[in-house]
């Protein structure tokens, strides 16, 4: 029975009101509360038409080769044990910032998530076998900052929108995650500067079954193309609309139920479509080419 992945997130986007207003990423309040597999290592390699890829070895013997027409950039991997893992990737085909996941020993990769744009990663935390956040900096000198959460959990999708009162003072955000932390916390802390100052976001987090009547699972839930350019469509469910969001958490567009949805007057990037149906709403990100 095939599996749809959802992309669980949560997206924090902070933005400088003076031109020459910087962020940079300090650090984490606490490790990762694991030991690594240090058997699993990665090296970037030459591929054909001056491209580049990856490879990926268990105790020296390759186990997983990536080449494309296009510039693939590892930029970390890293087994919670033997068998799972993560890596994220700067795929310049595509322009992103991808996060995959294996449960094979690195044999073969599973695209969980997008992280952001191609440049720009800055750190990341598993927080256990389902969860992960990336941190990302965009603009010229770090103008801007992204703290995204990536999960795999099957048929489910949540997100935390970024609202108009966001500010650079402490924030305290509530996350859903699946599956208890590996660390004895259900709190995480990420330390970012901010021109000559210290701001500290705290993340608590809340179970799935806090989140689950506002987010129900969909498990006949269809959204294709997916990253697309122009149309969108939605079966196996009865729903009445969609309402997209754009990373900065504005409403960009409301559509009503059809066929095909348009979004050819979007510009390209990354948004959040909303889908109000019978059980209530879900979320799922979108890809705009």
């Amino acid at each position: 029975m095939r599996e749809i992945f959802f992309i669980c997130s949560i997206i924090l986007l902070l933005f400088s009101q003076e031109s020459i207003s910087q962020f940079s990423f300090i650090g984490f309040d606490k490790q990762e509360c694991f030991s690594p597999d240090t058997n699993y290592t990665f090296e970037t390699i030459e591929c054909e038409y001056n491209s580049t890829g990856y490879r990926v070895f268990k105790n020296e013997t390759m186990v997983f080769e990536k080449c494309e027409n296009n510039h693939v950039v590892p930029n970390y991997m890293k087994f919670i044990n033997e068998t799972t893992g993560f890596l994220i990737e700067s795929n310049g085909n595509r322009e992103l910032t991808l996060v995959y996941k294996t449960n094979n020993s690195g044999y073969s990769w599973q695209e969980i998530g997008v992280a952001g744009w191609y440049s720009g990663y800055q750190s990341c935390y598993i927080v256990n076998p389902n969860t992960i956040y990336t941190v990302m900096l965009f603009g010229f000198g770090g103008h801007s900052i992204y703290i995204h959460k990536t999960s795999d959990v099957p048929n489910y999708s949540s997100i935390i929108l970024p609202n108009e009162t966001t500010s650079l003072n402490d924030t305290i955000i509530n996350d859903p995650i699946f599956g208890s932390p590996l660390c004895d916390s259900d709190s995480l802390i990420f330390m970012i500067k901010y021109n000559q100052d210290t701001i500290s976001l705290r993340l608590n987090f809340v179970h799935q079954n806090d989140y689950i009547k506002d987010n129900p699972p969909l498990d006949n839930l269809r959204f294709y193309p997916n990253p697309t350019s122009d149309y969108f469509s939605i079966d196996g469910i009865d729903y009445n609309s969609v309402i997209i969001y754009n990373y900065h958490g504005s409403v960009v567009k409301k559509i009503q139920r059809a066929e095909n949805l348009y979004i050819g007057d979007l510009f390209s990037g990354i948004y959040i479509v909303e889908i109000i149906h019978k059980k209530g709403r879900s979320k799922v990100k979108m890809v705009k080419n």
